[in-house]
């Protein structure tokens, strides 16, 4: 009995030493296949009530974004190359998509996620969107102004003309009227015509009759023809019979140009 016992205990050691033996090397093995703890960035731990898997997301995330523009909350921008040298026509797809997406909601993000962009033609052309975006809404004024604020010196051209298209699409009356206050007198000519352009296009009858209210000056045949001629462009028919209609009264003797240009126009939509 007593050899028995002995021979029982010596087979439970033999199992345990063994099993450990076993379990070394398997850890050894995964230890090795692993690579040493330098070759991986260190786990950081899981947040309160963050599953491992939630975790696991998180640092797959974090590493997918070390190779893009850094993401914001606000504005989701997470699939920007960094340089703008590796655009391209997808890229510039899904920027105006998220512009577009940006616009409905406050314009604050919409600048934000432009301005997160790299320099380049792609952030230039988004910026300019952006300035007449926010333009076309009077309640973000001081959004505009802290906009314009950060635009290049070299940009303000195109900001000044992105604002007056912003404005005419609100209140092309008020527009006209904002214009009147910029100091710079080619500036005031070319936002003033592009207003004239689209108002002329959205509702042609208000835009003459605000024409009519004007001092007859070297600015008021320019912005009769772009009326007109935008105008023409939207409602060729219409345009033409006006065109006409004046062309047989003495009341301007510029009308017989005008319905020259609206032919012009119509024969340019048809063969452009």
């Amino acid at each position: 009995m007593k050899s028995q016992a002995s021979h029982s205990s010596t087979r439970h050691q033999l199992i345990f030493w063994a099993t450990l033996a076993a379990w070394l090397v398997l850890t050894m093995f995964a230890w090795i296949t692993a690579g040493t703890p330098g070759d991986q960035p260190a786990p950081r731990p899981p947040r309160h009530g963050e599953s491992l898997r939630q975790q696991e997301k998180s640092q797959s995330h974090a590493q997918l974004s070390a190779s893009i523009v850094p993401a914001s909350s606000s504005t989701g921008n997470l699939i920007l190359p960094a340089s703008e040298q590796t655009w391209d026509e997808n890229s510039a797809l899904f920027v105006q998509q998220r512009l577009a997406e940006l616009s409905t909601g406050p314009l604050l993000h919409m600048l934000a996620f432009a301005e997160s962009m790299p320099e380049g033609d792609f952030k230039t052309t988004a910026w300019l969107q952006v300035l007449e975006t926010i333009a076309a809404s009077p309640q973000d004024a001081s959004l505009l102004e802290a906009a314009l604020k950060k635009t290049p010196l070299h940009l303000m051209p195109q900001a000044w003309s992105a604002v007056a298209d912003g404005r005419a699409h609100h209140d092309p009356n008020e527009a006209m009227r904002w214009i009147a206050t910029l100091p710079d007198s080619s500036v005031r000519e070319n936002c003033a015509q592009r207003v004239a352009s689209k108002w002329g296009a959205h509702d042609p009858t208000a835009a003459l009759a605000w024409l009519d209210s004007q001092p007859a000056d070297e600015h008021w045949e320019p912005l009769l023809q772009s009326i007109v001629a935008s105008w023409a462009s939207a409602q060729p028919s219409q345009a033409m019979q006006w065109a006409a209609q004046m062309t047989n009264s003495d009341a301007n003797n510029s009308q017989p140009s005008l319905t020259a240009l609206v032919e012009r126009v119509i024969a340019e939509q048809i063969d452009p």
